[in-house]
């Protein structure tokens, strides 16, 4: 089958999501009216409430959400042919992730309050408990795994290390310049900046940054501890992201987010350019099993949750994006497009995937033992196959392979900003203490260095700085926990404020049962693998997610006069 088939397919599906659907939803169920101001406004502080033009605001929620898994999960996917994580993309975009990220903007706009306020106020006691358990793993491991993956990729390809530095050098002088000024200037000062990212990629894709050597620490004949090139730039990464969660929101992470997302989109633009000259057939079957591997579900809601259903991103737009909603109305374009221009990333990965090889047999030997565990195998299939397509448009090969590397290493960077800061914020009184003087501003930078501490032991967990990587098997069912569970918010404040709320019921328990089958399957797997560890603590954040949702579906079904024996 030709792949352009594939992506005109996804465009028609996503230009009615957002023109029918997306409409329908803003007016009809959540009902977003101007009319409402949002804490941006009714909280200002030039800090974290910060109000945003939408396409500034739309290029960081982007950012922010992508992460590097948007990269990775559709080439495993592929494993299982096209066919079902081609659906899962463009149902999982047009439909669950756009009512989600649609949903959750609503929710926090709505009632901004903390994460434990909003989930007791909604669910009950068992609420507030729920949604911290899963939070904080969640962010932990999202922040982990996507610093070890920024440092991976600056280790493996040194020659994005200078245009990754200068984007964030351009994005802060874009910041300070946008900062104040009337929104006419954005277009042309975004043009300026890109054009001036786009020449450093050009200048430097063959120049090198690198660190090359390695220090161990053996004790008894036994290797303790290697500080290689990744386990540099992790630190380099954690570094910049403390400054960066210290500055306010319009001076570096919303600029860098927003032109990362510029960025992107010239990459994705060279990439479909080249799907439609090149026009290259899929080369995998429509579906796939391997003797040695599961079939596709319900493993591949655990595999594809960035370019589908992401429950991490309701806490970036708690802690981070909504803060800066400048109207209630710019959610539909902001969370719902985001969520379809995520899709449209995802695509790109399995189009790379599932059109790389000559023939059948070539693509079934790869995919036989293709694993997410191992990242810089997949991310290398990507990046030769990106730059493979791009040639069809005449980039060269190192620019084309620097671009997609910046791109991937700026939105993974993007993810874990976003994931320190909203993981500082659920400490109690550390907002408040980093907008303060003194002692109290004292208390929330050291309350920001042992978040940065906390992701750095984790990171280092492994020895080599990709330890949330490996925690990454943990995330998956976390994740997908946490998207029912605020699904399950969502829909009990739409029922509170008399508001529609079928829709979202729907999907919330399609979510909840979803979750339940990959978390027991994911559990019986490490069960037999003997995976304490992962086992435990993914039996606790069922029995938890279990447990609030299992209240709130009973607290809706008692409204309607429907009650449990004994209850």
């Amino acid at each position: 089958m030709n792949s352009l088939f594939l992506v005109i397919v996804t465009l028609v599906a996503f230009a009615f999501g957002y023109r029918f659907y997306a409409k329908w939803l803003s007016l009809d169920v959540f009902q977003l009216q101007n009319k409402y101001s949002t804490p941006a406004h009714t909280r200002f502080d030039d800090r974290d409430h910060v109000p945003a033009q939408r396409h500034l605001l739309f290029g960081h929620h982007l950012a922010a959400v992508a992460a590097g898994a948007v990269f990775l999960g559709p080439v495993v996917a592929a494993a299982w042919g096209w066919i079902p994580a081609f659906l899962w993309i463009v149902a999982g975009s047009a439909v669950a992730a756009g009512v989600y990220a649609l949903g959750s903007y609503w929710l926090v706009v709505r009632q901004p309050l903390t994460l434990w306020e909003i989930a007791r106020s909604l669910i009950g006691s068992w609420g507030g408990p729920a949604l911290i358990v899963l939070a904080v793993p969640v962010l932990l491991i999202l922040a982990a795994a996507g610093a070890g993956f920024v440092a991976s990729l600056l280790a493996a390809y040194p020659t994005a290390a200078l245009p990754l530095a200068g984007l964030a050098l351009v994005a802060a002088a874009l910041g300070t310049f946008l900062h104040g000024r009337p929104e006419i200037t954005l277009a042309p000062a975004s043009i300026a900046a890109l054009l001036l990212v786009v020449m450093l990629l050009w200048l430097f894709d063959a120049t090198s940054l690198a660190f090359t050597g390695a220090l161990q620490l053996d004790l008894a004949g036994e290797t303790l501890f290697s500080v290689d090139a990744v386990s540099v730039w992790l630190v380099v990464v954690l570094g910049y992201a403390f400054f960066s969660a210290r500055a306010p929101v319009w001076r570096l992470i919303r600029p860098r987010g927003y032109l990362t997302a510029l960025l992107t989109g010239f990459a994705l633009l060279g990439f479909y350019a080249g799907i439609a000259v090149e026009q290259p057939a899929l080369v995998a079957p429509p579906f796939h099993e391997a003797p040695d591997r599961p079939g596709a579900l319900p493993w591949l809601f655990l595999v594809v949750s960035s370019g589908a259903l992401a429950g991490f991103q309701f806490l970036v737009i708690h802690g981070v994006t909504a803060r800066q909603l400048r109207r209630v109305g710019d959610a539909r374009f902001v969370g719902y497009g985001g969520a379809l221009a995520e899709g449209l990333l995802a695509l790109t990965a399995l189009l790379v995937a599932t059109t790389s090889f000559a023939e059948a047999d070539t693509w079934s030997s790869y995919f036989r033992s293709v694993s997410a565990a191992n990242v810089s195998g997949v991310f290398k299939l990507y990046v030769d196959g990106y730059v493979r397509i791009a040639a069809g448009i005449g980039l060269d090969p190192d620019f084309a392979r620097t671009l997609v590397v910046t791109v991937a290493a700026g939105l993974a960077l993007s993810t874990v900003e976003a994931a320190i800061r909203a993981l500082h914020r659920l400490i109690p009184g550390a907002t408040e203490a980093g907008d303060a003087k003194g002692a109290s501003h004292r208390l929330g930078t050291r309350s920001l260095w042992a978040v940065i501490a906390a992701v750095a032991v984790l990171a280092l967990a492994d020895g080599h700085g990709l330890g949330g990587v490996e925690a990454w098997p943990l995330f998956a069912p976390l994740n997908l926990w946490l998207a029912a569970l605020v699904l399950w918010l969502v829909a009990m404040a739409l029922r509170a404020g008399e508001l529609p709320f079928a829709p979202v019921l729907a999907l919330a328990g399609a979510a909840s049962l979803i979750g339940l089958w990959a978390s027991a399957a994911q559990l019986i797997a490490w069960w037999s693998a003997g995976e304490t560890l992962f086992f435990v603590a993914g039996l606790l954040a069922t029995l938890v997610s279990a447990g609030a949702i299992g209240r709130s579906a009973l607290a809706l079904a008692a409204d309607y006069g429907l009650r449990l024996p004994g209850t």
